[in-house]
C-alpha cells in the first residue's frame, strides 16, 4: 500500500509513552541544529549537525536541504550561492563533487559541507523520519532525473528511517508522485495551504506558526492531509504551536523543545 511504510512510522511515534501534555506532536529539527540557532554546537546540514540530532532517541525527525552538484551527487545546503556561508562561491549544481568536497562553512568549527553518503547513517538505531528539501533554485531538462536517482538513494537507507519529500514545483511533484514517499510542499499562508492540498499529489505542507490559527488544522488536516508547523524559535513559541495539535513541528532548537514537550 502506498506510504505504508511512512505511515506506520507515524503511528510508532504516537505510540511512545506520553509524558507531558504535548508529548504526542512529533519533533522535526530545523536542518538538524537550527537555521537560526544561537544555541547550535554544529553548522546546520553538516555531517557533525545530522550525527549529532541522530542520536537523540527523543527526536522525532530531522529536515535537511538537498542539492545536487554538476556530478549528480546530492549534498546539504540551504543557501542559493556558497559564497553566503562557505568559503567558496557559486551554485552547488555548477561544482563538481571533487570542488565541493575542499568546501567549508566560514564558522567556528570550519565544519565541511556534506554529501550524504559522507553521513554514517546506519551507525544510529533509533527510529527517525527524514524530510527532504529539494532546493533546486530554477528549473533544469535535467532535474527529473536527478529527483529520480535520489529516491533510488533514499530506498536503500538503513531500515529505521522513514522518508518524505518537500518539493515547491508542480511538475517535479507530479513525477515524484508514482514513487512511494509522502509529497509536502511550503505554503505561505492559510488560503495557499488549502490550495496545495487540493492537489492529488501532495500529502501535505509547511506553514509558518505566526499565520495559522488551531482552528485551520483540523480543516487542513483532511482527508489525511498533514500539516507540519515551523518558524518557532523560543519556548514561548513552542509551546504556542503544539497546542495548536499539527501533526508535526518543526523547529530551531530541538533540546529545548524535547525538554518542554517530552520530559
Amino acid at each position: 500500500m502506498r506510504y505504508s511504510i511512512f505511515f506506520s512510522f507515524v503511528l510508532l511515534l504516537f505510540s511512545c509513552d506520553k509524558k507531558s501534555f504535548h508529548s504526542e506532536v512529533p519533533i522535526v529539527a530545523h536542518a538538524a541544529t537550527g537555521l537560526f540557532n544561537p544555541k547550535r554546537l554544529f553548522h546546520d546540514n553538516t555531517k557533525e549537525a545530522v550525527e549529532y540530532a541522530l542520536s537523540f532517541q527523543e527526536l522525532d525527525a530531522i529536515e535537511l536541504d538537498v542539492q545536487f552538484s554538476a556530478d549528480g551527487t546530492p549534498w546539504l545546503y540551504h543557501d542559493e550561492d556558497l559564497s553566503s556561508q562557505t568559503n567558496a562561491s557559486g551554485k552547488v549544481r555548477n561544482q563538481t563533487d571533487d570542488f565541493l568536497s575542499t568546501v567549508h562553512y566560514n564558522s567556528l568549527q570550519y565544519e565541511q559541507i556534506s554529501s550524504l553518503a559522507a553521513i554514517a547513517w546506519e551507525a544510529y538505531n533509533n527510529p527517525k523520519l527524514l524530510f527532504w528539501d529539494i532546493k533546486l533554485f530554477g528549473i533544469n531538462s535535467t532535474d527529473s532525473v536527478l529527483l529520480t536517482n535520489f529516491v533510488e538513494i533514499l530506498k536503500k537507507f538503513p531500515k529505521q528511517y522513514a522518508h518524505a519529500i518537500i518539493i515547491n514545483n508542480n511538475s517535479l511533484a507530479q513525477h515524484l508522485r508514482s514513487f512511494d514517499f509522502p509529497l509536502y510542499a511550503d505554503a505561505i499562508n492559510v488560503v495557499n495551504a488549502q490550495e496545495i492540498l487540493s492537489l492529488d499529489w501532495y500529502d501535505g505542507i509547511f506553514i509558518r506558526n505566526n499565520v495559522v490559527a488551531k482552528e485551520d488544522i483540523p480543516v487542513m488536516q483532511q482527508n489525511g492531509k498533514k500539516v507540519v508547523i515551523f518558524d518557532v524559535r523560543v519556548p514561548k513559541s513552542i509551546r504556542e504551536a503544539a497546542a495548536k495539535q499539527p501533526d508535526f513541528l518543526m523547529v530551531e532548537e530541538f533540546r529545548t523543545a524535547i525538554s518542554i514537550l517530552k520530559k
